[in-house]
């Protein structure tokens, strides 16, 4: 079966087949063929029309019934090597021109024939990274404005604290998100909070923990999904009430069909390791709690392997997949105790500038164990996709009843100062 519809129709059963086929931008120049040309052009326009891939069973009532059955492999792995054909039969046809303008004398023309051919094979290799606007805003904008209309306009992401949520869209395939804080500041139960977030919203999650073995992960998990006491967990000193609350809920959870993934980091200790887990999991966003203790395989000094981790992490893993990515990372020993918000920036993560540089958005927890901290803490929006700055507070809250193990948002009533009516709607589109 050739290569083109392998691709068609890996798009069309993939989980983010929308977001995949929008990212590659497929030509028709790529699909070789009557049978694959035809079926592009289906695809193609059903995606312009409808702003979604069409089913297997629209293809087939549209004629097209001579389609490959699933596939094994990912869509940019026949992307690739749709490219792959591309480029070798367009350097075939340039060889056999060349050949005829050198034996014609015409070594001017041969190089020019050669130079118009490189170029185009390379703009077509790289072409989810290079956009002509003249030719691909309409389809491109087209697409991803009647996709909001249809799916509303936060349809990436959410980590569970609607303030940022609300203001970040929802993060997006190929976000790096960073948590960084000082040690203990709670990092590792606010990244476990948003990928809670995630799997009760269907959404498959990859936890994993480079600083603590999985179970206790499992138990912090359990704690917050099932609301229980995390001390009485840990020293099994739960009330009878509460134990037998946990386990009922347990059972519950153990029914869902949606698989939660926690890897001790032991088992991934390198970018390669969680990249190849990822890509045998498929997990819709993967948590790295203690990214920096990931190792290389390389021999160069500290600073020069997290800066490769930092890249690969984004390259290799959040972009190739189409996934977010959530980190945590630390402060450097300049941020003391007590900092103040404006006196910390990206350029306060310890280790290496990259983290910064490469990610979408960073989160900082600023704030240490104190009498105003016992049960809310701060966050600080250090860097955001669109430039958003700010803060919001989240519960927290671990062994005290009766909302145990909180760490949701607290809720602030908009005002009529920030643009909202009495009931929370924007005057603006009122």
């Amino acid at each position: 079966m050739s290569i083109g519809l392998k691709l068609l129709v890996s798009l069309i059963d993939s989980d983010h087949g929308l977001d995949q086929y929008a990212r590659m931008r497929p030509e028709g120049a790529l699909f070789m063929g009557e049978a694959e040309k035809e079926f592009y052009e289906f695809v193609s326009g059903h995606v312009l029309s409808y702003s979604k891939l069409p089913s297997r069973g629209t293809c087939k009532e549209e004629g097209h019934h001579l389609l490959p059955p699933a596939q094994p492999e990912p869509p940019e792995y026949y992307f690739s090597k749709v490219r792959e054909r591309y480029v070798f039969y367009q350097l075939k046809v340039m060889l056999k021109g060349v050949e005829s303008e050198l034996n014609d004398d015409q070594p001017s023309n041969a190089l020019g024939r050669m130079v118009d051919t490189m170029s185009l094979c390379q703009m077509m290799v790289h072409k989810d990274r290079l956009i002509d606007f003249t030719k691909e805003a309409l389809s491109t904008l087209e697409a991803e404005y009647k996709y909001k209309q249809h799916h509303g306009d936060d349809h990436g992401l959410h980590l569970g604290w609607s303030e940022f949520d609300n203001m970040t869209g929802g993060l997006q395939g190929g976000d790096l998100i960073t948590m960084v804080g000082r040690p203990g500041a709670g990092k590792t139960y606010l990244m476990l909070h948003a990928a809670n977030h995630a799997w009760q919203r269907n959404l498959v999650p990859l936890f994993v923990s480079m600083e603590m073995k999985p179970l206790l992960i499992m138990q912090r998990i359990a704690a917050m999904l099932t609301k229980t006491p995390i001390t009485g967990i840990k020293h099994a000193a739960l009330p009878t009430k509460l134990l037998n609350n946990m386990t009922n809920k347990l059972k519950g959870i153990a029914k869902s069909k949606i698989p939660y993934w926690i890897v001790d980091g032991s088992l991934t200790s390198t970018v390669n390791d969680v990249v190849l887990l990822s890509r045998q999991l498929k997990p819709g966003v993967v948590f790295i709690d203690g990214a920096y203790l990931l190792r290389s395989t390389s021999r160069v000094p500290r600073w020069e392997r997290l800066t490769e981790n930092a890249e690969r992490l984004k390259g290799e893993l959040a972009e190739a997949l189409n996934i977010p990515v959530v980190i945590s990372y630390q402060f450097n020993r300049e941020v003391k105790k007590g900092a103040k918000a404006e006196n910390v920036g990206l350029e306060n993560i310890a280790y290496t500038d990259a983290i910064g540089q490469l990610s979408s958005v960073v989160l900082g927890l600023l704030q240490d164990e104190s009498v105003e901290t016992l049960m809310r803490r701060r966050i600080e929006i250090l860097k955001g996709r669109n430039g958003e700055q700010g803060s919001f507070e989240v519960h927290w809250i671990f062994d005290t009843g009766p909302n145990f193990m909180d760490f949701s948002e607290v809720y602030k009533p908009k005002t009529k100062e920030q643009g909202y009516d009495e009931k929370g709607n924007d005057l603006a589109y009122v």
